[in-house]
């Protein structure tokens, strides 16, 4: 059974940051119900889609969001012009 965009916001209304990652894509969210489907939208493949962190600490999400981005994921995330993780 797949989870709807209300399932999964429900299940992360935790009023944390929520780094998530699919296929080779990485970002930020805190409502990834709601960003899942906007990718969707665009006609990306979110197939296996998962959160592999969560913060109440936008910043420290945002720098590991950097982290993935240097490694090889793609995103566009703000924090890529940062480097304070090193």
């Amino acid at each position: 059974m797949s989870l709807t965009v209300k399932d999964i916001n429900a299940k992360y209304k935790d009023g944390k940051h929520h780094v998530y990652i699919y296929g080779n894509y990485a970002g930020v969210t805190c409502r990834p119900g709601k960003r899942i489907k906007e990718h969707k939208g665009l006609g990306r493949d979110v197939t296996g889609w998962r959160v592999i962190f969560s913060h109440t600490s936008r910043q420290l999400c945002e720098e590991l969001e950097a982290l993935l981005h240097d490694t090889g994921y793609k995103g566009r995330g703000i924090a890529k012009t940062r480097h304070s993780y090193l």
